[in-house]
This record gives structure tokens, sequence and C-alpha cells, in this order.
């Protein structure tokens, strides 16, 4: 199926998924595919978490369609598990083809968007919303096919990141470092 996931960048949205991601990535002895991330894929931690990166494949394509045609192929090739796609607007006719395509692959086409794109509703087989907390991220399920919504709820991120819970010693007031004027001839 397709998973759409409606989040801003950086704020533990892969870390979240690592848990599905190794469990896959155990199971099978398919890839897993990054198409067009817009960060660097940090190995380390995809090793440290149990995922074999010699199955790992990040593409960089150059357009958007062609990210949506790697991604398409990807998912038909059976030779993928999992694929991640961030695309900042997708269209109806779009996600079917990616839908049909995750199907007769057998994978899942993950879809990374940011928070402020269009509320067009995508016929997706899940479709989240992910906020910044302090300990970790709050989900809101915006879609799900096949029942009733759940109730919004928060993972806790200090199992397997504790050094990404806030400090107890708050910033100081005066944190503004003034800068003077340059007085040489510019």
């Amino acid at each position: 199926g397709v998973l759409d996931i409606q989040s801003a960048i950086g704020i533990g949205e892969i870390r979240l998924l690592l848990p599905y991601l190794r469990k896959r990535h155990e199971d099978q002895s398919r890839m897993l595919v990054y198409i067009a991330p817009p960060m660097l894929i940090n190995p380390p931690m995809l090793a440290q978490f149990g995922i074999e990166l010699s199955r790992v494949l990040i593409i960089t394509p150059d357009s958007k369609q062609d990210a949506l045609w790697a991604a398409e192929q990807c998912l038909k090739s059976g030779c993928c598990h999992s694929v991640i796609l961030w695309q900042q607007q997708l269209e109806i006719h779009q996600v079917k083809r990616l839908q049909l395509a995750a199907q007769k692959g057998a994978a899942l086409q993950i879809v990374m968007r940011p928070e402020q794109c269009d509320n067009l509703s995508l016929p997706t087989t899940l479709s989240l919303a992910l906020h910044s907390i302090p300990e970790g991220i709050h989900v809101e399920v915006r879609r799900y096919r096949g029942g009733w919504r759940p109730a919004a709820f928060s993972v806790s991120m200090a199992k397997h990141w504790p050094t990404l819970l806030p400090t107890q010693t708050p910033l100081p007031s005066n944190n503004v470092v003034p800068f003077t004027r340059a007085t040489a001839g510019y």
C-alpha cells in the first residue's frame, strides 16, 4: 500500500519508521530505497539499528517525474520491501499508480510530504501527520482505510535515543550575542 506522512523535516520521522523498517529488512532479502531525500541519510544510524547497508539504495533523481518513475519501478520490481519517497505534491492518479505498483511488488510505498501541503484527500492506505514534542513525536491519524480513525497519540523516543530528551537546565534569557558594526572601509 501507500502510506502518506505529512511532517516537518528532521523531527525524527525516519527514527519513527526504523522499527518497522528493521523488521521488514530482517524478514526479507529485499532492498530499502530512499528517493529524493531532502537531507543526508545517516548510514551509521541505519547500521546501528540493524539495517544492512548493502541492501539500502539512495536515488537522487533530477525531477519530480523521475522520482515518481523510480518509485514505481522499484515497487513493481519485487526487489524492494519499502520505498520512501519525498514528494511535495501528488495527484490522485499518481498515488493510484504507486498503489498498484506496491501491490504488484508486495512492497510498501511511504510518501513523505511537508506539513503545509494541500488538503487533497489522496487514496492512500494510511495518512499520518507528525508533530514534534519534547519526548518524541505526536501522531495524528488523518485517514485509515478499513476502519475508524484511532485517536491521536504520542510516541516516546527516550528508549532508543535518550539524548534527544530536553535537558532540565533552561537556556539563559540573555543568550543574544551582539555584533559590532564594522568600521573598516567596506
